[in-house]
Parts: C-alpha cells; structure tokens; sequence
C-alpha cells in the first residue's frame, strides 16, 4: 500500500504515487508550473525581441505632427480671379469659378486644405462666400498648388466687385 499525502491544492489526503488529486483534478507533479513559465517565457522573449528593437532603432524617430495654425501665415496665395457665368446645374443663377494658385513657404507637406472664398460689393461688404475641403491634395514643402472652387452665386450677378482667398485648414501629409 503505497503512502498517503496532501494534496498541494485542495489538502485532500491522496496517494503519492497520484498524478492528479481524484478531488479537485489538479496535478501533482512538481513539473506542471515550470512547464507553465517556460511556456510564457518562449511566447513573452520573441515578443521583447520584435517590440524593443523597433524603439532602438535609429531609423525609428517618431515625430510630432504640425499643427497647422503655426504655419498658417506661411502658406499664401500668390494669385486668384474669379469670373461669373451662367451655371447649366444652378437652374437659372449665376456659377461663380474661383481659380488660383497657393505657395506653401514651409518645410512641410500639407493636405485636405480648406479654402474659403469671400466676396465683396463695391462698398466693402460682405456678399457671399464660400468654402471646399480639397480633399486628396497635397501641397510639398516650398512648392505651388493650384485650385478652383464653382459654387452657385447667391447675390446678384452684378452686386460682386472683389474677393480675397484663405486657407482655413489643412493636415499635415504623412509620408
């Protein structure tokens, strides 16, 4: 008959030639925990291996992004002109087509600009504007983009003297 011991998990009196405790089902070998750890060790390494490495990496330099509103007065527009005609898809009113050109005086590229399009009557009032995300552009760093805004005239085709551009937003473009 062989001898009798508790069991490491329940306490229940149990043979020592027992493998697993007939009462809670634990295992009573002394290999079972390091078996466990050696487990997690071979999963926990590689995955310090792969993690680490990337931080240490010189070629790894995470960078802030730009906020916009910095750099703002260094994106300008060199020019623009806008012209009135008939609009086939305004159902009797006038289309108004902005067209010009804005230089990006940054060292960053910048994209999903917001322009927004102001205009004026002879006596300096504001009479209409307008405004488009240009989604998918991207001005480069000190480089030149182009762009052109139709939208529906809400004043009278003749109440319109001037306008003036302004880039309200962008993002900065990620490589």
């Amino acid at each position: 008959m062989s001898e009798l011991h508790s069991c490491k998990y329940c306490c229940s009196e149990i043979s020592s030639a027992a493998k697993i405790c007939p009462f809670c089902r634990s295992s009573q070998n002394n290999k079972a925990p390091l078996i466990q750890f050696g487990v997690f060790l071979a999963i926990f390494i590689p995955l310090l291996f792969i993690v680490f490495p990337l931080k240490k990496c010189p070629e790894y330099k995470p960078r802030a992004t730009q906020v916009f509103s910095n750099f703002k007065d260094q994106i300008t527009i060199k020019s623009s002109e806008y012209s009135i005609s008939d609009c086939e898809r305004c159902k009797n009113k006038y289309g108004i087509s902005t067209i010009g050109i804005i230089s990006n005086n940054t060292p960053y590229s910048w994209e999903s600009l917001k322009i927004e399009i102001r205009f004026y009557n002879k006596e300096g009032a504001l009479i209409d504007s307008m405004s488009q995300y240009d989604m998918g552009s991207a001005i480069m760093p000190n480089g030149e983009y182009s762009f052109r805004v139709l939208e529906e005239a809400s004043a009278p085709k003749e109440a319109y003297a001037s306008h003036k551009v302004f880039i309200n937003g962008a993002h900065e473009a990620r490589e």
